[in-house]
């Protein structure tokens, strides 16, 4: 950042503006207030009553899930219900000392008549940042939380448990219609601001984005101000003031402009030489996903052909490698990623599309969509198993590859339709078994908040995911700088 003012007079003016506002921030994590500006109305289909059977608590959780519900009830999050409806109320361990309470909602999703409101293009978010150069990001404490609903609405989002029957005050997590709400509300309340393009919301990231440090600062100060009239707490440690480059919604945004992570691009510099005809063809396979983003891809394409055909010999000779380091360079430039069509997906024109597949030595997945008639990427992910993750059998590592992607995904994919693509045929009706073990309900809980539907193709045809697990990106750490510049320098 090059301040037009002493950079210790900024430090100073910034401090001022926070002490002065500092309702604005939570004390801790249960400091949750709720907005005035307007409570959440849930709309049911003509429909019974759902009431499901609770689920019993482990002995050894009871304590903690009892002194969960206490703050819950103490914070007027909940309350006690008489309410005909009942969702189980499900327990997530959290280390040896915490528990996380999750109402699975999957039931009462299908019936509930969900909101048309659509969430930001980020596309065209982040074209309108091309003249920033000073960025502050705010998260809300527990955003949903901070949404009341309307009497009417609570008996819906009512839950079971060994300890009773309660029902959500505020808009609960896990609830089809939180997303559109929420987003809703945070567009109502910095409309102003909006339009200016001084501030820009998704969900609970509010992203200040200003040409100078004096106006930036000026806009700070109204956006605090106007989460204090709207009763509304920031989580402070989760955010940032005042900085030349700031992390958003995936991104790295400064005054240079909208960059891919780095450690995306890692994932594609750790691709592994092909070292058998398995390992060449599964790659080709790959590359053949990608081939309109590679200049002269057949020229470049042919010599490992070559190769591959050569069954009595695998012979990866020097022009092989020469090719393989020509597509690995194309690819880890940033224009061969493209940036997400969200209105398309949102609606349903042009829904993400998510190859996925998993092995004891990595999970994969690669975010694409169609462009120019084209199935182009939008984003990589890959890591490999960590601890306990190494023990888990096939489908759990296939359904830990689903969960992971969706995680990494998030701030592209949420709020709209993704068609998820797997070779293990189990995945598809995977989530919609009863007893769902604890680890396994969780990731269904998880799931629910997605628009997606699984589909199995054939392994064979399956190659890009395939390659993603097995092939590449066995070291998940950022490659070194003169890596980089390797790469970069082959031609």
């Amino acid at each position: 950042m090059k301040p037009e003012v002493n950079k210790l007079d900024v430090d100073i003016e910034l401090d001022k503006i926070l002490h002065e506002n500092e309702v604005a921030f939570s004390k801790n994590d249960n400091d949750i207030s709720e907005t005035n500006f307007f409570k959440h109305k849930i709309i049911v289909k003509d429909h019974p009553p759902i009431r499901e059977k609770k689920r019993p608590t482990p002995l050894a959780l009871q304590k903690l899930v009892k002194k969960k519900l206490d703050e819950m009830l103490k914070n007027k999050i909940i309350r006690p219900s008489t309410s005909p409806w009942s969702a189980p109320l499900q327990i997530v361990a959290k280390g040896t000392d915490d528990v996380r309470l999750c109402v699975d909602y999957r039931k009462l999703n299908r019936i509930i008549k969900l909101d048309a409101y659509s969430l930001p293009n980020i596309q065209l978010l982040l074209q309108s940042l091309h003249d920033k150069a000073v960025f502050t990001n705010l998260d809300l404490t527990k955003g949903y939380w901070q949404i009341g609903l309307t009497e009417c609405s609570k008996q819906y989002t009512a839950f079971s448990c060994d300890y009773g029957l309660f029902e959500f005050n505020k808009l609960p997590f896990g609830l089809a219609t939180s997303p559109a709400e929420f987003e809703r509300m945070m567009e109502l309340v910095f409309r102003d601001l909006i339009q200016r393009k001084v501030v820009f919301v998704y969900l609970d990231d509010i992203l200040i984005a200003t040409k100078t440090v004096h106006e930036h600062l000026e806009v700070l100060e109204l956006v605090l101000k106007r989460v204090i009239k709207y009763k509304l707490k920031i989580n402070k440690t989760k955010s940032n003031f005042c900085k030349s480059t700031i992390p958003f919604l995936g991104f790295d945004i400064s005054a240079e402009g909208v960059k891919i992570d780095k450690v995306k691009q890692a994932k594609i510099l750790n691709f592994e030489i092909p070292t058998n005809h398995a390992t060449l063809q599964s790659y080709l396979g790959f590359i053949n996903y990608f081939r309109n983003f590679i200049p002269n891809c057949a020229v470049l394409l042919s010599d490992l052909y070559l190769c591959l055909n050569n069954k009595t010999k695998f012979d990866f000779n020097s022009k092989c490698l020469n090719a393989f380091n020509k597509i690995k360079e194309i690819l880890l430039k940033g224009d061969a990623l493209i940036q997400p069509d969200i209105e398309g997906a949102i609606d349903g024109s042009n829904p993400f599309s998510i190859f996925i597949d998993a092995s004891y030595s990595g999970i994969g997945a690669c975010l694409m969509q169609r462009y120019e008639k084209h199935l182009r990427p939008i984003m990589f992910f890959s890591r490999a198993p960590q601890g306990a993750e190494k023990n888990y059998h096939i489908s759990d590592l296939e359904a830990l590859s689903l969960v992971s992607a969706l995680k990494r995904f998030k701030n592209i994919i949420y709020h709209t339709k993704v068609k998820i693509y797997t070779d293990h045929a189990p995945l598809v009706s995977f989530f919609t078994k009863t007893n769902l073990a604890n680890r396994l309900l969780r990731w269904a809980l998880l799931i629910q908040e997605y628009n997606i539907e699984i589909i199995h193709i054939k392994g064979s045809s399956n190659a890009i995911e395939d390659y993603l697990s097995r092939s590449g990106w066995k070291n998940s750490k950022e490659p070194k700088l003169e890596e980089f510049k390797k790469i970069k320098s082959l031609t």
